[in-house]
């Protein structure tokens, strides 16, 4: 490999950890537990989900203007860490890790001094963040930080040419994290224990525990970025290295790296997240080899369900594991995946005695790919997803499963589920509904689990134009279609396009026109709104109600007045508010379509959606009516609409937009 390759690498891993490999190339030992004195920063940011979040919506730009926001983001940061000398240890969207480590004799005041600079210069940086425009509005992004002191445990924990991960954990972590849930955006923080080891440093106003700092006194020098020395090793010694640094970075990104001599940028794409949180291990004063026994199964167990550890943090008695499916690798059946990973990670319990465990599992779209900076990098994953699947599994019950919605929806017939209470999650206005997994279903075929090689996917031709529709309506670009021919070849190809839709993340409805049966009302959607409303027959009317009202409510309060009017096309029985009492036939259906379109707008701005309509040939007036407003109302929108038929040119939507519609026959 190339110098600038090895050097690239690097940055995937802290720089004292790259030395420590460098100076013990020939006998670095993966699970060797070090211990680090220095002044640690601990940081909290702000806003750089919520970004992404809005930006997902805007299309297919959003994804380059995410990678350029954060690439300066990141840069600004670190570039202030690296000026002074101190060590970037880990960070993703939300927290990052600094170190300014103590060299020997030399006095803590020094790089407690350091560290307080550091802080201060970093949020002089927040500032160009304050106010972010972009295509999906302005944006901030804020930060709030903590200086501490003391002693750091460090260990790497996997397997050389596999996958590894290196791990800190001390006291002064938790400490600082809990001392910045009471801070101020913008606000820096020192602990008492590191005024009491420094000079030099002045305070806003003396607090207990933890005080903001004013400004350093004493002048700090700055060594700037110092790059690891490769110069003098060996090409027998890089290769050894290269082994090494490979196994902190997915296969794919080593790919590229070493292929290409690049990173391509990230990508919206829907991932599934388990994470597993573990009590009864203690990672500072427990044995290494009880550590590396128990994390090392898991990894194996990972590995054969083509899952991807991207972060393991740990805390005084246990920590948390996050792992992803489809990402980096785009795969087959990701959520039934993860639920047999689920399953045998639990298994676990009963070889290592003392230690619970629980599990939460969500999917949906996040940002996937490398952030950092120029000298450090990592590959991350940002969304509501995962935020989501830490409160699922922060409120999971010991030796306990839980997923969300659309895990069950996507797994509930290979696996057994009992279905929970709802549970209110911060940052969320409504309840979440949750099921309990129990176990996979006797008739399943685990052998569509074995692990999964990226070329094993079917890129056949006409699986080729699927995904590329797919991709064009992930990027916010609608596309309607028609599946012509005879009966079967219909069949085979919606059922194509069902199963890769639902692949790709997006959540499906269909409706379908009997021939030959006199045309009611909306009878090509009938069957999509009892799905979408989720109206089971076996709910009760009132039941039933409370599903329309609660989903109105969600939007817009001044909607439940309209509810009523899906009594004229749904089985339901609705009582008549004094609104739509005073609608005459013309505004009644004015009114219902401006109801669905504000319902289904919303809907699909979050979750990317398939409609397919079967037999239109045979689809009534209204749902000929329907089709085409929504045609025209879900411009620039995450929407598949595809229509089965005899022959397309014989629908009026065909002829009225030959230029939108794609055919297949």
């Amino acid at each position: 490999m190339k110098q600038d390759k090895l050097t690239s690498l690097l940055a995937y891993v802290p720089k004292h950890l790259s030395q420590r490999m460098i100076d013990n190339i020939k006998g670095f030992v993966v699970s060797d537990k070090v211990l680090i004195e220095g002044a640690v920063i601990v940081a909290e940011l702000s806003g750089l989900t919520n970004l992404f979040e809005a930006l997902a919506k805007t299309g297919e730009a959003s994804t380059k203007e995410l990678n350029e926001i954060c690439s300066d983001y990141f840069n600004s940061v670190f570039g202030e860490v690296e000026k002074y000398g101190g060590d970037i240890l880990y960070f993703d969207s939300s927290e990052m890790y600094f170190l300014v480590i103590r060299k020997p004799r030399q006095h803590y005041s020094t790089c407690v001094r350091t560290a307080g600079q550091i802080t201060l210069d970093i949020q002089k940086k927040m500032l160009k963040f304050n106010q972010i425009n972009t295509s999906a509005g302005i944006f901030s992004m804020t930060m709030k930080t903590a200086v501490t002191v003391g002693e750091i445990y460090h260990t790497v924990i996997g397997q050389k040419g596999k996958q590894a991960q290196y791990i800190y954990t001390a006291p002064i972590f938790e400490e600082a994290k809990n001392a910045l849930h009471h801070a101020i955006p913008g606000q820096v923080l020192i602990s008492d224990y590191a005024i009491a080891k420094a000079c030099g440093i002045e305070l806003e106003e003396p607090q207990k525990l933890y005080s903001p700092i004013s400004r350093t006194t004493k002048s700090i020098s700055k060594v700037g970025y110092e790059p690891i020395d490769i110069k003098n090793i060996s090409v027998r010694d890089k290769i050894r290295l290269t082994e090494f640094l490979s196994s902190f970075v997915p296969k794919e990104i080593f790919r590229n790296l070493h292929v290409q001599g690049k990173i391509s940028e990230g990508d919206r794409r829907r991932v599934t997240i388990l994470a597993l949180s573990f009590e009864g291990i203690n990672f500072q004063n427990e044995k290494t080899t009880k550590i590396q026994n128990y994390l090392t199964s898991i990894f194996d167990t990972v590995e054969e369900t083509s899952g991807y550890i991207f972060n393991i943090l740990s805390d005084k008695n246990g920590g948390h594991i996050f792992i992803a499916f489809g990402a980096p690798i785009l795969s087959k059946n990701q959520e039934n995946r993860a639920i047999y990973c689920a399953l045998k990670l639990m298994n676990l319990m009963t070889i290592f005695k003392g230690i619970k465990q629980r599990i939460g599992i969500t999917t949906g779209f996040m940002y996937a790919g490398v952030i950092g900076s120029i000298h450090r990098k990592k590959y991350c994953l940002i969304g509501n997803t995962l935020k989501l699947a830490v409160s699922v599994v922060n409120s999971a019950k010991n030796e306990q499963i839980w997923v969300d919605k659309y895990v069950y929806e996507r797994t509930v017939d290979t696996s057994e589920y009992i279905k929970l209470d709802p549970i209110m999650i911060s940052g969320y206005s409504w309840p979440i509904q949750i099921y309990q997994l129990l176990h996979l279903k006797s008739e399943f075929d685990k052998s569509s689990l074995l692990p999964q090689k990226e070329d094993e996917l079917d890129y056949s031709e006409e699986n080729m134009q699927f995904y590329t529709l797919i991709h064009n309506v992930l990027s916010n670009k609608p596309q309607i279609i028609t599946i012509c021919g005879d009966e079967s070849n219909r069949t085979k190809l919606s059922h194509k396009l069902l199963d890769i839709s639902q692949e790709s993340g997006l959540m499906t409805f269909s409706g379908k026109c009997v021939s030959g049966q006199e045309k009611k009302p909306f009878s090509l959607w009938k069957e999509v709104f009892i799905q979408f409303f989720e109206l089971d027959t076996a709910l009760s009317n009132r039941d039933k109600q409370g599903k329309l009202v609660k989903m109105a409510q969600m939007i817009n309060p001044q909607l439940t007045e309209l509810i009523p009017l899906f009594a004229d096309v749904l089985p339901i029985e609705l009582k008549e508010t004094e609104r739509t009492k005073a609608l005459k036939p013309k505004e009644r259906k004015k009114q219902f379509f401006y109801l669905l379109k504000e319902i289904f707008l919303h809907h699909i701005a979050k979750h990317p959606t398939l409609f397919l309509l079967e037999n239109a040939d045979f689809a009534d007036e209204l749902s000929e009516e329907l089709l085409e407003k929504f045609i025209r109302f879900a411009k620039k929108m995450p929407v598949l609409i595809a229509l089965t038929c005899t022959n397309a040119r014989n629908l009026p939507v065909y002829k009225r937009y030959p230029n939108k519609i794609i055919n297949y026959e």
